[in-house]
């Protein structure tokens, strides 16, 4: 919980290179907190499809530690297995493009897969490397940039990397043209992070503009254009009577770790935001409250949310066919959302230890065939919703 008052210091301590936009999104979470609901995949969609990942000896995927989707294409990093896999859009397995070793087409880790509009494909690997290849798989251009955790393509030719501040100490957001050279940094912060040793979590997302970048670190999520442009998306109101700008900018990060039990408590609850989510008219954050999960939602023209308390579901209640809870993790050029559901995790772990016990989730809310259903493909689903 110390990294809630460092994300108000930081997220005043940040700066920018934007244009003069509309003021950004302020979420009252205090009020949303204290207003609770039930927050339902009927608010952003009505209807869903699911595209299970072919399951045979060599396409099975035991963890999703990155993927790529474009109009033809499905791509996997799973290390365990040791191989990025490649499926067309009906799960059907194609091949590997990639598996476990030190070579050109080999990788210890995969840190970040996407596809730009020509389809070709940026791989970000071993926590340094960048390299480019065709859909066919031709490797076109490979450099080094080191100290980035993610990235994405920008345009067709430009490349934004998520830095790992903690390593690279100033930088948050970089941008590369496709020979290595650095065009930008259009987000960083002037404090050196390295000394709070802090853990983040972030998350880079497309939305209509080109992409939102959030980080709890920050109390702020961000917009990046496609010109490169930077400006603030969504500021968190985290408590009703919170500290001054002149207040955030006086506080050392690199003090001893400060009580949180009076700074960041609303009717003597702590709280934790891990993820930000929007899509359609809706922003969606999930976290903690309490220490029980905690699902949010707010609307995105006033502001104001409900949460969905001591939840046994990480996302939104399923109420469209009674299937796995959904959250907006990936939008995909048809306007559809998606997210993969894992057969251990979001299927067999419910049938298995959630359902039975009395108490977790109303039966009726929820059709046990279904899950059973899905979970008996063996690999991962994709579940699309529009």
């Amino acid at each position: 919980m110390e990294i809630l008052f460092t994300l108000m210091v930081l997220c005043q301590s940040v700066t920018l290179a934007y244009p003069q936009i509309q003021p950004p999104i302020r979420l009252d979470i205090a009020k949303a907190i204290e207003t609770t609901g039930e927050c339902k995949l009927s608010s952003i969609a009505d209807e869903i499809r699911y595209v299970p990942l072919e399951a045979k000896k060599e396409s099975f995927i035991e963890n999703i530690e990155q993927y790529a989707i474009s109009n033809d294409l499905i791509l996997i990093a799973d290390k365990k297995v040791g191989k990025v896999m490649k499926f067309d859009r009906t799960g059907h397995y194609l091949g590997d493009m990639m598996v476990k070793g030190k070579g050109p087409k080999e990788f210890i880790q995969i840190d970040g897969l996407d596809f730009n509009s020509r389809g070709e494909i940026l791989v970000l690997k071993d926590g340094s490397a960048i390299n480019i290849y065709s859909e066919n798989g031709d490797l076109l251009k490979g450099f080094h940039y080191y100290g980035y955790s993610t990235g994405r393509w920008l345009t067709d030719d430009k490349i934004l990397l998520v830095m790992d501040y903690l390593v690279s100490a100033g930088k948050v957001l970089v941008i590369l043209d496709k020979n290595g050279k650095e065009l930008a940094v259009p987000l960083k912060t002037p404090l050196d992070l390295s000394a709070a040793s802090m853990r983040t979590h972030y998350r880079i997302s497309s939305c209509a503009e080109g992409y939102y970048y959030f980080d709890a670190l920050f109390d702020t999520v961000y917009t990046i254009n496609k010109k490169g442009e930077v400006y603030p998306r969504c500021v968190f109101l985290h408590r009703k009577d919170h500290v001054t700008q002149k207040e955030m900018l006086t506080t050392s990060v690199k003090g001893p770790p400060l009580s949180v039990s009076s700074d960041l408590a609303i009717s003597g609850q702590k709280y934790e935001i891990l993820n930000y989510f929007d899509y359609k008219d809706k922003i969606l954050l999930s976290g903690s409250v309490a220490r029980n999960n905690t699902v949010f939602e707010f609307d995105k023209r006033t502001g104001t949310g409900i949460s969905c308390g001591k939840s046994i579901y990480y996302g939104l209640i399923n109420d469209l066919d009674k299937g796995p809870e959904f959250f907006p993790v990936t939008v995909l050029s048809d306007g559809s959302a998606a997210k993969f559901l894992r057969t251990q995790y979001d299927l067999i772990h419910y049938i298995d230890w959630v359902f039975p016990k009395s108490g977790q989730v109303e039966k009726g809310s929820y059709d046990i065939n279904l899950f059973q259903k899905l979970a008996d493909y063996g690999n991962p689903v994709l579940m699309m919703v529009k």
